[in-house]
């Protein structure tokens, strides 16, 4: 077990970005905890394996354009219709056997476009992938890129983009729709064009070597027809069905004695998978604070209506 020292060195370590020693520190508590529990060292220790650029600070004059996301939703744990599931399957087996598709001059998918109505998990997807590969989710921030002084961005695209080559992860792009659809506006000045078609062509143009490039939109319409055709897969993501939704009340119901499921289900009917989910856990809320161990039906259902009312 760590001391309270050396939770505190982890802490530190970690908001320096300094990799190595907190490697270093959470090495010398599997040593200690080797004789008491060699479960847990030996977890500690593959976790450090599985993703040894976790910890890694985005550095250069683009370090305010990403943040890394937390992630920790698996595949299986991922409510989505099953085509959807294969094709992220296919995503992750062709990045891990990476190495054998390069020695027949193959390439595994590393630039993917989901697409769907907001709320339908493509955000939680870009993470699965994540962590299915052992690397982390960085979220690139196109707003502060447009939002720098334009005589910058030339220098800041240049280094961000390294990050992509130097740091492995999956890299999401939120929001694309606000950068792909900007490409032909006639009103933009030629300064923005410019800086547009750099990102797109920095985006679609270099190969990316270890890294997965995620682009999420809201508003596929918007797009340039011609970006989709620079994507290696395009994700199309959808509300749930009714077996989608009985899967995530089910799973997000803290309890299920008296909810009537099929009933349920039918109220939520073109919700997306967030709202099902806040409206479900605003019961539990309800529940909890009230000392029940059971949901309200009328309540969940009213909890629906006004969900969808105010859509």
């Amino acid at each position: 077990m760590a001391t309270a020292d050396q939770i505190k060195a982890l802490v530190r370590s970690h908001c320096d970005g300094d990799n190595e020693r907190f490697k270093a520190i959470v090495l010398q508590i599997a040593a200690h905890d080797e004789a008491r529990s060699p479960a847990n060292a030996k977890a500690l220790r593959t976790m450090l394996e599985r993703a040894p650029q976790t910890f890694v600070q985005v550095g250069g004059s683009a370090s305010h354009l990403v943040e890394q996301v937390p992630v920790g939703t698996k595949l299986t744990d991922l409510v989505i219709a099953d085509d959807l599931r294969t094709q992220l399957q296919r995503a992750i087996d062709e990045q891990r056997a990476a190495d054998r598709l390069f020695v027949h001059g193959l390439a595994p998918a590393s630039k993917l476009l989901f697409v769907g109505p907001p709320g339908v998990g493509k955000t939680m997807a870009a993470g699965v992938l994540a962590v299915e590969l052992g690397i982390p989710l960085r979220k690139v921030n196109l707003h502060a890129l447009f939002n720098s002084h334009l005589g910058e961005t030339a220098k800041e695209l240049q280094s961000l983009f390294a990050q992509l080559h130097t740091f492995r992860g999956v890299y999401l792009f939120d929001e694309f729709d606000a950068l792909g659809s900007s490409r032909h506006r006639e009103h933009d000045v030629g300064e923005m064009r410019r800086v547009v078609n750099s990102v797109l062509m920095m985006m679609m143009d270099q190969p990316l070597a270890t890294s997965v490039l995620v682009a999420t939109t809201n508003y596929s319409d918007a797009l340039d027809p011609a970006v989709f055709r620079r994507f290696d897969a395009v994700l199309d993501f959808g509300l749930a069905d009714g077996h989608g939704r009985h899967d995530l009340i089910r799973r997000t119901a803290l309890w299920l004695d008296g909810l009537d499921l099929e009933v349920l289900c039918a109220a939520a009917q073109g919700m997306s998978h967030h709202d099902i989910v806040q409206t479900i856990n605003a019961a539990n809320k309800d529940a909890v604070l009230a000392d029940r161990v059971t949901l309200d039906q009328d309540r969940v259902m009213a909890y629906f209506a006004s969900r969808l009312e105010d859509r």
